[in-house]
């Protein structure tokens, strides 16, 4: 009788290690400039060299299958397969690829916006930041996208804060209130 206590306690153990070890996407469903993620995407495509570089800052790097033809920092995407651009993306090869989310400066034109809804591949676009302001904003919508709720936000704003606080400035006051930045 004993023996067999033993053996369902342990048992028991084991279980509860099990389901309380594993991460469940706890910070998902979010919607983000309209689109909705149910889980944290594992398999991104980014359009754009601004979005890549912004992925990467937030730790998300691993997460991209393919880049734009333009891409080219930082070095861990370098080999990743090159699939057009925002204005030209290369649509079968995406859809080949199979991402669960697309990331881009450029809205896609009506036939590919069609085709991502057919294959339905998430689209978040990043409209272009005019001031420091709105570029926090973008880091904090890619890390809500990759991490989800509360602590994407939180992610992206640290990631925003090391960015900016990067600028080549000497005091607060010098600080830019407007940067341009190129995206393709």
């Amino acid at each position: 009788m004993k023996k067999h206590f033993v053996q369902i306690f342990c048992f028991v153990f084991v279980l509860l290690c099990l389901f309380s070890c594993q991460k469940e996407p706890d910070n998902y469903p979010v919607t983000i400039s309209g689109i909705t993620l149910y889980e944290p995407p594992t398999r991104i495509v980014s359009l754009s060299p601004l979005a890549t570089e912004q992925l990467d800052a937030i730790g998300a790097a691993a997460l991209l299958v393919a880049v734009s033809d333009s891409c080219d920092y930082p070095q861990t995407i370098t080999q990743l397969p090159k699939v057009g651009n925002a204005s030209t993306p290369q649509m079968d090869r995406i859809i080949n690829l199979e991402p669960d989310l697309v990331v881009t400066t450029q809205s896609p034109s009506p036939a590919d916006a069609q085709r991502f809804a057919l294959y339905h591949i998430p689209v978040l676009v990043l409209s272009t930041a005019q001031n420091l302001s709105q570029l926090r904003e973008q880091y904090i919508l890619l890390a809500t996208a990759t991490g989800g709720g509360i602590d994407g936000k939180l992610n992206g704003e640290r990631a925003a804060d090391l960015v900016i606080d990067a600028l080549p400035v000497t005091s607060p006051a010098q600080r830019p209130k407007a940067c341009y930045l190129a995206g393709v």
